[in-house]
């Protein structure tokens, strides 16, 4: 993820959907999305108040549909400071 994005689960994604992925055409993706987002078309009421309900699936879903392009995160993650083990 962008070093200077924040995702905070309980409020919306602060990132829109990449153009790509804004529109989707799959059915079974679409029926997938209809059984835990009622608005699968925007990433608005993406915050997830309760882990143990749908929001939570919601979220997972928009945090993919929101960060999928994002190419440094198909990178090996850099733990700077980490200690090494002896």
């Amino acid at each position: 993820m962008p070093p200077a994005d924040a995702v905070q689960p309980g409020r919306d994604l602060a990132r829109s959907f990449p153009r790509d992925l804004r529109a989707l055409a799959n059915v079974d993706v679409l029926q997938l999305l209809a059984s835990f987002d009622p608005t699968p078309e925007s990433e608005l009421g993406s915050g997830a108040q309760d882990w143990e309900s749908p929001s939570t699936m919601r979220f997972i879903a928009d945090l993919f549909r929101a960060y999928g392009e994002e190419e440094n995160l198909f990178e090996a993650p850099s733990i700077t400071g980490a200690a090494t083990a002896t």
